[in-house]
C-alpha cells in the first residue's frame, strides 16, 4: 500500500538544507525553533505586531519560503510525475539573498546531475527516482516583495520524477 503521507518534495527539501547547511550558505543554529524552508501556509496572513520569533521563524537570519505551482501538462506516460515550486527568500541584507539565490540555481539547474545528486542523497528504499530539475524563473531580488520588512527574491524550479507503480497504474 502506498504512503501518501510523504511526498517527493519532502525529499527535496530535505537535500537542500543539508545542502544549503554544509556548504556553509545557512548556519544549523539559526534554526533551532524552526526549519529555514518553510511552507507558505506556516506564514501568517496578517503581520500585524507579530515578530518573527512568535511564528518559529529567526529574527537575524534568512528564511525561505516555499509552494507548489499547478505543473503545466503530464505527458501520456503517467508514471512520470512533474512538480513545480517556488521559493521566496527572504533576508534584511539583499546581498545574502543573492548568494542564497545563487546557491540554490547552482543546485537546480544542472537536469540530471541534479537529479543525481538527490537519488543518491535519500534512503534506498524511497519510492522516488528523480530524472531531472530546472530553474524555469526567477525574478530579481525586490524590496517590493518584504515579509517584516526584509527584501525578498524567488526562484521556480521544475523537476520530474518517477514513484513505484503498481499493475494498474496506482502508486505502490
Amino acid at each position: 500500500m502506498a504512503n501518501y503521507s510523504e511526498s517527493a518534495f519532502y525529499k527535496v527539501r530535505q537535500w537542500m538544507i543539508s545542502e544549503l547547511y554544509s556548504n556553509g550558505i545557512l548556519t544549523a543554529s539559526h534554526y533551532t525553533n524552526a526549519s529555514p524552508v518553510v511552507s507558505i501556509q506556516q506564514i501568517p496572513e496578517s503581520f500585524d505586531n507579530i515578530e518573527m520569533g512568535d511564528i518559529g521563524l529567526p529574527t537575524d537570519a534568512p528564511f525561505i519560503v516555499y509552494d507548489f505551482l499547478t505543473p503545466g501538462g503530464y505527458d501520456t506516460a503517467y508514471w512520470n510525475c512533474r512538480d513545480e515550486i517556488v521559493f521566496w527568500i527572504y533576508d534584511y541584507d539583499i546581498d545574502r539573498i543573492f548568494q542564497i539565490k545563487e546557491f540554490l540555481y547552482d543546485l537546480f539547474h544542472r537536469f540530471d546531475l541534479s537529479a543525481e545528486d538527490i537519488n543518491n542523497f535519500v534512503d534506498v528504499d524511497s519510492p522516488y527516482k528523480f530524472q531531472y530539475f530546472d530553474v524555469t524563473q526567477g525574478l530579481p531580488t525586490s524590496q517590493s516583495d518584504q515579509i517584516l520588512g526584509r527584501s525578498g527574491g524567488n526562484l521556480v524550479v521544475t523537476y520530474q520524477y518517477t514513484r513505484e507503480i503498481l499493475a494498474n497504474g496506482r502508486f505502490a
